[in-house]
């Protein structure tokens, strides 16, 4: 058998085969090595993305914070005026003094009726009724009643009832100043 004349081919010949195998290697070489790197390519592209992603929801959050942080901030100080207007559960004997010292200094005599614990609304604070009687003068009674609207603590006031009352032993002129104060009031504790 002689190999040299299946090897002695025409030029045309020569150049067609090594062409041809020139493109089948270059294919092979695409689909081997380019397809999966193109396809290795886009899945960390794909990752990429989905970590900018995340990264700009962390910052967006972080922004948020820092935004919450500096409106409470802002808001702790007006926090703290509004639970002064609670009445401390602990520290009942504290508001019936304040009431106490009202009416000592407008001349007026208190009879205070409290009744602990009766609606509870939620675990922030709970409303106990409260009920006042004050005798004294007129203007004595209006000067309490204001002294009362300028205390700290929150009172939703129900009812309030001015009556005249007499006084025995007193001249004319002083008999229809003295009145009787009621008030049905609720009172916010926590």
């Amino acid at each position: 058998m002689n190999l040299n004349n299946n090897f002695n081919l025409d030029i045309k010949k020569k150049i067609t085969i090594r062409v041809l195998t020139s493109l089948v290697l270059f294919f092979l070489i695409i689909y081997f090595f380019a397809f999966p790197l193109i396809k290795k390519i886009k899945t960390q592209k794909e990752d990429i993305i989905a970590k900018k992603i995340e990264l700009e929801d962390r910052m967006s959050k972080d922004k948020n914070i820092i935004g919450l942080n500096e409106q409470i901030k802002k808001i702790e100080p007006e926090l703290l005026e509004l639970d002064k207007i609670f009445i401390n559960i602990n520290r009942e004997l504290d508001f019936i003094t304040l009431l106490e010292s009202v009416a000592i200094n407008n001349n007026v005599e208190q009879r205070l009726n409290i009744v602990p614990g009766q609606i509870k609304d939620d675990d922030i604070y709970q409303t106990q009724p409260l009920t006042i009687e004050a005798n004294g003068e007129f203007k004595n009674i209006i000067q309490y009643i204001a002294d009362l609207e300028a205390l700290t603590y929150y009172i939703t006031i129900n009812s309030i009832n001015i009556s005249e009352i007499s006084k025995l032993g007193k001249d004319d002129e002083n008999k229809n100043n003295f009145v009787k104060l009621t008030i049905n009031a609720l009172t916010y504790w926590k």
